[in-house]
């Protein structure tokens, strides 16, 4: 949900049959994001719409749909994270971007581009830990993100 003037614009739950509407709650989101450009959660909360309507469309078997809505909260989230480098809910929109990727690649069997984009989760996360900014819960998401790469390597 977006508050402009005190009233609710965008509510919506994520499943298909809400697909219209929360198209209209991500074309208020990017508007939002448009009129106020140095408001940064206008921006977070478009790229995590992008990602839900990516995880809607990966549902819908719309594979292509969903990688164009993956690409477009992943960029919205690498800004976020120029902008912000020590933020930690930025950090973590990043690296839930390249698994979302990631899951992407591996259901097409794209070892490689999955093996990338675990690497870039595990990247994310130790830089993340290094700062002190990893939430104890995320931790375990490193080793999974190095046994799933593991599993793409050739002859595994």
């Amino acid at each position: 949900m977006i508050p402009h003037e005190g009233k609710k614009v965008c509510q919506s739950d994520f499943t298909a049959p809400n697909l219209p509407p929360f198209n209209l709650c991500r074309h208020e989101r990017r508007n939002f994001s448009r009129i106020h450009p140095d408001n940064a959660q206008y921006r977070r909360d478009l790229s995590v719409s992008y990602e839900k309507l990516g995880d809607v469309k990966l549902q819908l078997g719309q594979t292509e749909a969903a990688l164009g809505h993956y690409d477009a909260a992943l960029n919205v989230a690498e800004e976020l994270v120029r902008l912000d480098p020590d933020n930690a809910e930025y950090r973590r929109d990043l690296w839930v971007s390249h698994w979302n990727f990631a899951k992407v690649y591996e259901k097409l069997n794209r070892k490689a581009d999955a093996a990338e984009q675990f690497g870039k989760v595990i990247e994310q996360l130790n830089a993340m830990k290094e700062k002190g900014i990893l939430a104890p819960v995320d931790e375990k998401w490193i080793a999974e993100a190095e046994k799933r790469m593991a599993a793409l390597e050739p002859g595994q």
